[in-house]
């Protein structure tokens, strides 16, 4: 049975949207002990970037 499942860590991708203005504003929020967003949920289609969109979000944290 060939199973699909790879649970390493997703690659950088070849094109990469800049998302620098979408990281300085969630570390802000992360940052902000008030902010409504302490717990934050980053979700979306297969591909679409989520762990490259963490990975440099952890960068900056």
């Amino acid at each position: 049975m060939n199973n699909p499942f790879n649970p390493s860590f997703g690659k950088v991708p070849p094109i990469y949207i800049d998302r620098t203005h979408q990281i300085e504003e969630l570390v802000s929020e992360l940052k902000n002990p008030d902010s409504p967003y302490q717990t934050t949920l980053i979700y979306g289609q297969r591909g679409s970037g989520k762990t490259a969109f963490t990975s440099a979000l952890c960068q900056e944290i």
